[in-house]
């Protein structure tokens, strides 16, 4: 979505310019039959950038929209016991849930540790499981030179 959105900046970009030199070029002329050309395709120009700036802001929305819910998923994998606990809303509870399990688990599932994660939190168990098998346990090293 980012490319798309740099996509309609550089559109928005684009169009300014075209539509800053078709005024000058409006501006040095003195045929009115050019004047007329002119000053419709200044102002299709206008109702194009329009268009695309309502496009870019609806995007730019998107992406902050994107980074809140990180930050909000971050949160969450952060300080789950503090979210869920004083969570009231059985509405709220049920999405946190589903932000967390791929689906529902069984009590069995929890009391084994087996229930399907979420796409965030299996990221974040596999990157602590090959973080800490990257690590030699302090006392096992091979000696040198002793």
């Amino acid at each position: 979505m980012g490319e798309f959105s740099v996509r309609v900046g550089t559109t928005v970009i684009q169009l300014e310019i075209e539509k800053k030199q078709k005024i000058e070029v409006y501006t040095s002329t003195r045929n009115e039959i050019i004047r007329n050309e002119l000053e419709k395709q200044i102002n299709e120009l206008h109702r194009q950038l329009e268009l695309a700036r309502e496009q870019r802001n609806g995007l730019e929305v998107q992406e902050n929209d994107i980074h809140s819910f990180v930050g909000y998923v971050k949160n969450l994998m952060e300080h789950p016991v503090e979210m869920l606990v004083k969570q009231e809303d059985i509405q709220t509870l049920k999405g946190l849930f589903g932000l967390i399990f791929e689906e529902l688990p069984t009590y069995e599932e929890v009391l084994n540790g087996t229930p399907k994660l979420s796409i965030p939190y299996k990221l974040a168990d596999e990157f602590r499981d090959t973080k800490s098998l990257s690590v030699t346990l302090p006392g096992i090293e091979p000696g040198f030179g002793a």
